[in-house]
């Protein structure tokens, strides 16, 4: 009896996930929301740096461009991976894939290190920029 109770609790769980398991564009959404934030606060610390007034205006109206590129940066670098349960979310830097998130029961969650992994990538593509 406790066998079939703990089987249709599982068959629930995975039947539900399998319902509310994240598309690649939610995927792509929460990574999006997350580089402009980080895109943001790098701006926002080299105009600190400068101490212009001209940097911080530029700080400033950098939410007007920066929406375009965020949105080529992640149509090209964000990917997910399906298991139909779940989902993996993944950044691709320099041609090599990271693993920064997990998608299940309709909701993402990001790895504390993208925060990171996104800085560095900007700052790298700043640098060169």
């Amino acid at each position: 009896m406790k066998l079939k109770i703990l089987f249709g609790l599982l068959l629930s769980v995975l039947v539900i996930g399998l319902i509310t398991n994240p598309s690649q564009e939610q995927h792509k959404e929460a990574v999006k929301v997350k580089v402009e934030a980080s895109l943001q606060k790098i701006i926002d610390k080299k105009a600190q740096e400068e101490g212009s007034d001209l940097a911080k205006l530029g700080a400033a109206m950098s939410g007007m461009f920066s929406g375009p590129i965020v949105e080529q940066l992640v149509a090209t670098l964000v990917s997910s991976d399906n298991y139909y349960v779940c989902s993996l979310t993944k950044i691709s830097w320099d041609g090599q894939p990271q693993i920064v998130g997990l998608g299940v029961f309709g909701k993402i969650f990001l790895s504390p290190k993208i925060d990171q992994t996104i800085e560095d990538g900007v700052e790298k593509y700043l640098d060169r920029h």
